[in-house]
Protein backbone atom coordinates (compact mmCIF):
# COMPACT_ATOMS: atom_id res chain seq x y z
CA UNK A 1 0.00 0.00 0.00
CA UNK A 2 1.61 3.26 -1.04
CA UNK A 3 1.59 6.23 1.32
CA UNK A 4 2.76 8.87 -1.13
CA UNK A 5 -0.18 11.28 -1.14
CA UNK A 6 -2.40 12.91 1.45
CA UNK A 7 -5.42 10.97 0.18
CA UNK A 8 -3.52 7.69 0.72
CA UNK A 9 -2.26 8.65 4.20
CA UNK A 10 -5.27 10.40 5.73
CA UNK A 11 -7.43 7.29 6.29
CA UNK A 12 -4.52 5.73 8.22
CA UNK A 13 -3.68 8.75 10.42
CA UNK A 14 -4.75 7.23 13.77
CA UNK A 15 -3.05 3.92 12.99
CA UNK A 16 0.14 5.71 11.93
CA UNK A 17 0.12 7.69 15.19
CA UNK A 18 -0.29 4.51 17.23
CA UNK A 19 2.55 2.69 15.45
CA UNK A 20 4.89 5.71 15.62
CA UNK A 21 4.26 6.29 19.35
CA UNK A 22 4.98 2.59 20.04
CA UNK A 23 8.09 2.90 17.84
CA UNK A 24 6.86 0.08 15.64
CA UNK A 25 7.02 2.36 12.62
CA UNK A 26 9.24 2.97 10.80
CA UNK A 27 10.62 -0.54 11.29
CA UNK A 28 14.08 -0.70 12.85
CA UNK A 29 15.19 -4.15 13.97
CA UNK A 30 18.15 -2.96 16.03
CA UNK A 31 16.06 -1.39 18.78
CA UNK A 32 17.45 1.21 21.13
CA UNK A 33 21.23 1.38 20.93
CA UNK A 34 24.10 3.60 21.94
CA UNK A 35 25.68 2.95 18.53
CA UNK A 36 25.13 5.26 15.58
CA UNK A 37 24.07 3.64 12.30
CA UNK A 38 24.26 5.41 8.94
CA UNK A 39 20.94 3.86 7.88
CA UNK A 40 19.10 4.49 11.16
CA UNK A 41 15.40 4.99 10.42
CA UNK A 42 14.30 5.71 13.99
CA UNK A 43 12.27 8.86 14.43
CA UNK A 44 13.37 11.61 16.77
CA UNK A 45 11.12 12.70 19.64
CA UNK A 46 10.44 15.91 17.71
CA UNK A 47 9.31 13.94 14.62
CA UNK A 48 7.04 11.74 16.75
CA UNK A 49 5.51 14.76 18.48
CA UNK A 50 4.93 16.39 15.08
CA UNK A 51 2.95 13.36 13.85
CA UNK A 52 1.00 13.12 17.11
CA UNK A 53 0.10 16.82 16.94
CA UNK A 54 -0.95 16.47 13.28
CA UNK A 55 -3.26 13.53 14.03
CA UNK A 56 -4.63 15.10 17.24
CA UNK A 57 -5.33 18.27 15.26
CA UNK A 58 -7.55 16.40 12.79
CA UNK A 59 -4.82 15.47 10.28
CA UNK A 60 -5.29 18.55 8.08
CA UNK A 61 -3.90 18.56 4.55
CA UNK A 62 -1.78 21.68 4.75
CA UNK A 63 -0.73 23.92 1.87
CA UNK A 64 -0.31 21.94 -1.37
CA UNK A 65 2.16 24.57 -2.63
CA UNK A 66 4.56 23.62 0.18
CA UNK A 67 4.53 19.88 -0.56
CA UNK A 68 7.88 18.40 -1.59
CA UNK A 69 8.19 16.71 -4.95
CA UNK A 70 7.45 12.99 -4.91
CA UNK A 71 10.57 10.83 -5.10
CA UNK A 72 11.24 9.05 -8.36
CA UNK A 73 11.98 5.35 -8.28
CA UNK A 74 13.74 3.63 -11.17
CA UNK A 75 11.83 0.75 -12.66
CA UNK A 76 13.09 -2.36 -14.33
CA UNK A 77 15.07 -5.40 -13.33
CA UNK A 78 16.92 -5.24 -10.01
CA UNK A 79 19.09 -8.35 -10.42
CA UNK A 80 22.87 -8.24 -10.18
CA UNK A 81 23.64 -9.00 -13.84
CA UNK A 82 27.38 -9.44 -13.19
CA UNK A 83 26.69 -12.27 -10.74
CA UNK A 84 24.40 -14.00 -13.21
CA UNK A 85 26.85 -13.60 -16.09
CA UNK A 86 29.68 -15.03 -13.99
CA UNK A 87 27.61 -18.01 -12.95
CA UNK A 88 27.15 -16.95 -9.32
CA UNK A 89 23.37 -16.90 -9.55
CA UNK A 90 21.22 -19.72 -8.22
CA UNK A 91 21.77 -23.08 -9.89
CA UNK A 92 18.74 -24.94 -11.16
CA UNK A 93 20.65 -27.90 -12.58
CA UNK A 94 21.25 -31.33 -11.16
CA UNK A 95 19.10 -34.07 -9.78
CA UNK A 96 16.18 -33.56 -7.41
CA UNK A 97 17.36 -33.57 -3.82
CA UNK A 98 20.97 -32.83 -4.82
CA UNK A 99 22.46 -29.46 -3.96
CA UNK A 100 25.76 -28.26 -5.35
CA UNK A 101 28.11 -25.82 -3.69
CA UNK A 102 26.68 -23.16 -6.03
CA UNK A 103 23.14 -23.44 -4.62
Amino acid sequence: MPLMTYDQVRPWARSIKSKVVKREMPPWGVGQSTLAFSNDRQMSEHEIKTIVAWVDGGAPMGNPAEMPAAPEYPGGWKCNRAALEQGRGPSHHGQPGHFSARD
